[in-house]
Order: structure tokens, then C-alpha cells, then sequence
């Protein structure tokens, strides 16, 4: 008896808090911006997917809820009855166009999201995950080897990528501050991180709004010399009504320096270019 089996593999590639998706490895799924605040008197974004795969491959766009732990992680939240109390799910808010795009290999395809807000919409931070989910390839059930020896199995790894971004709609007054307390030196896992050092974080938030910023590492020499830039992670965020969550950023040592002797400064600023960008947050580890 011959069988034939095709298994799919989804690889779900959460974006938020996490490096741009136009920045990671070839054949996933590019998408810029990846994170979409309306606060103020804008009503429409336009989202730019790029398949960076070597095949053609079909997105299917839908909202999905997702709630951020204190590791930084998501989870899903599948019922309106799960929704805690100061969560506050945007989708009813949102309107988007197309709802499923097929994209050429290398090629652009641009999303618009459309915000119709109510005169009467009570204040505050509503949000929603924007997920765009890869479909199975058409020839699915033709691809697998049809020349099967008796009782051989044919299996089929496809990956499936899925990415998400947050969409954010702020309404009346929202504020939000952060702190950056128990810094540390973490152990280092060589399968995990290339770094030859990693710092853990924790960035509190409050306020009843959102945070997002760009956590930088930095170390002052304590005998003197100059300071030596060590790591960046880009759109590190603290979700409302989430109080915090812990960060880690990969430390690049260079050769032949030592991270003894000196200080560690940490800044959590808000996202941009250029380092006159407002400071969030800082912490200090001295390091003996």
C-alpha cells in the first residue's frame, strides 16, 4: 500500500517588540510599518507587504486579538468573553482593502487601513493585530513523489509565514511613562543569540497608553575612554494595560575588551533616527 502524506508546517513571525520585518532573513514575509498609531486627525495608513521568498505566494489579511505577557511573548485571545476588563479590541474601528493578495516574488503590494472612529467613542487606547497569514500553494496535493515503493511514506515540510502587527487607536487623553529597573548580565545560550553577552531588562510602564521605543546598550570605561556602543533592538514595546514585560539585547563585545570596570548605561528612546531622540527610560549596571 502506497501512502501519501503532506504535512504543513506554519511558522507564526510575531513583529511587535520584535527587529522590522523588512529587516529579517530572506523568504519571509516583509512588512513596513510594522507597528500603526492613529492618534490625532489621521484616518488612513498604507501598509507595503513584500514577498522576499523566490515563490509566488498568496497573504490572506484578517484581525486577530492578541494579549502581551511579561515575557514579551503573545498569546491569542479567541472569545470577546476572554478580553479583560481595560482591553479594548480596535477591529470594530478598523476597516482594510484588499482582504487577500497574491504577490510575486521580490514585488510590493500595498494594504490600506482605514480608521471610521464614532463621535461618540469613549477615550482611550483601543488595539487589534493586523495578521497577514500565507495560504497553502494550489499544487499542494500534486507535489508529493508519486513514485512510492509498497508501505513508503511521503512527507512534505511547506513553512507558512505569518506575520502581525499591532494597529493602535487612541482616543481623548493618554499618557504613558516608562522605567527601566533590574538590569543584569545574563548567561548566554550560543544556540539562542550570536552575541558573547546578554543584558536583561525590565521596562515598566504606566499611564493609560501603549509605550514603544529602541533599547541601547552602552559602556563607559571606568578608568576613562571612550564610551563603546554595544547593542540596539528596535520597537520594544510595553502594551496597555500590560505593566511590563522583561527585555533582552544581545551585547557585541569587541575583541580583546572586557565588559568589567566601568558602566553599562541603558536608554529606552522613543522611536526614530538619530540620538536626539527623547529618552524614555535609563539604568546604569556597574560592572566590577
Amino acid at each position: 500500500m502506497r501512502v501519501r502524506l503532506a504535512i504543513l508546517f506554519i511558522a507564526m513571525i510575531g513583529l511587535f517588540g520584535a527587529r522590522p520585518a523588512l529587516a529579517q532573513a530572506p523568504g519571509a514575509l516583509g512588512v513596513s510599518p510594522t507597528n500603526i498609531l492613529f492618534d490625532g486627525r489621521e484616518r488612513s495608513v498604507e501598509v507595503t507587504l513584500i514577498n522576499r521568498s523566490t515563490q509566488t505566494a498568496t497573504y490572506r489579511i484578517s484581525f486577530q486579538n492578541l494579549r502581551q505577557t511579561a515575557s514579551g511573548d503573545y498569546q491569542a485571545i479567541e472569545r470577546a468573553e476572554d478580553l479583560q476588563p481595560l482591553e479594548k479590541p480596535a477591529e470594530s474601528l478598523l476597516r482594510y482593502s484588499p482582504r487577500q493578495v497574491t504577490v510575486e516574488p521580490g514585488k510590493p503590494q500595498s494594504i490600506r487601513v482605514m480608521l471610521r472612529k464614532p463621535a461618540d467613542l469613549p477615550a482611550g487606547e483601543y488595539r487589534s493585530h493586523l495578521l497577514f497569514q500565507q495560504l497553502p500553494p494550489p499544487d499542494i496535493g500534486q507535489s508529493i513523489e508519486p513514485n512510492l515503493e509498497k508501505d513508503q511514506v511521503s512527507v512534505k515540510l511547506i513553512p507558512l509565514v505569518g506575520v502581525s502587527i499591532p494597529v493602535i487607536v487612541r482616543e481623548g487623553q493618554t499618557q504613558a511613562t516608562a522605567k527601566l529597573v533590574d538590569a543584569r548580565i545574563a548567561e548566554v545560550d550560543p544556540e539562542v543569540t550570536s552575541s558573547n553577552a546578554l543584558v536583561e531588562v525590565q521596562i515598566q510602564r504606566e499611564g493609560n497608553a501603549s509605550v514603544r521605543g529602541d533599547l541601547e546598550a552602552r559602556f563607559v570605561p571606568a578608568g576613562g575612554g571612550a564610551p563603546v556602543d554595544l547593542g540596539l533592538v528596535r520597537g520594544l514595546s510595553v502594551l496597555y494595560p500590560n505593566e511590563a514585560r522583561i527585555a533582552r539585547l544581545g551585547l557585541k563585545v569587541p575583541d580583546g575588551m572586557k565588559l568589567a570596570r566601568g558602566t553599562l548605561q541603558l536608554a529606552y528612546r522613543a522611536t526614530g533616527d538619530g540620538d536626539k531622540r527623547p529618552v524614555l527610560a535609563s539604568s546604569e549596571l556597574s560592572l566590577p
